[in-house]
C-alpha cells in the first residue's frame, strides 16, 4: 500500500511577471500539486492586466487552459484563494500586460506518493 505524504509549502515564493507567458511553477513528477493562493502585487502607478493559464501535461496555453484574467490595481495586492488539482508535468503559466511592474506567489501544497 502506498504512503501519501503532503507537504504545504509556497510553490512559487516571488517572481517578476513580464509580457511573455512564463511557466512559473511545475508540478514534480509522482506528484499533486494544489494551489490555495495565488497573489499578485503591482509596483506600479498604472493599473495592470495579469492572465493565468494552468496547463496540463503536454496541454498549450489556450482558451480551455485559461483560469484568470484580473486587473491588479496601481500599487495593490490581488488574493485569488482557490482550489485547483494540477497533475504531474503541468504547469502554471502567467503573463502580465507590462514587463517589471508586477510579482506573483503561489501557495498551496505537494502530495507524493512513496513506496
Amino acid at each position: 500500500m502506498a504512503t501519501e505524504i503532503s507537504t504545504l509549502k509556497p510553490l512559487v515564493e516571488g517572481t517578476e511577471l513580464t509580457t511573455g507567458t512564463v511557466s512559473v511553477y511545475t508540478v514534480p513528477a509522482s506528484t499533486k500539486g494544489t494551489i490555495k493562493m495565488i497573489s499578485l502585487f503591482n509596483d506600479d502607478s498604472s493599473n495592470h492586466t495579469v492572465s493565468i493559464w494552468m496547463v496540463p501535461s503536454g496541454g498549450a496555453v489556450a482558451l480551455a487552459t485559461k483560469r484568470y484574467k484580473e486587473i491588479v490595481y496601481a500599487g495593490k495586492t490581488f488574493d485569488i484563494e482557490c482550489l485547483h488539482v494540477l497533475n504531474a508535468a503541468a504547469t502554471l503559466r502567467i503573463t502580465c500586460d507590462a514587463n517589471s511592474v508586477c510579482s506573483v506567489a503561489v501557495h498551496g501544497f505537494e502530495v507524493t506518493n512513496v513506496s
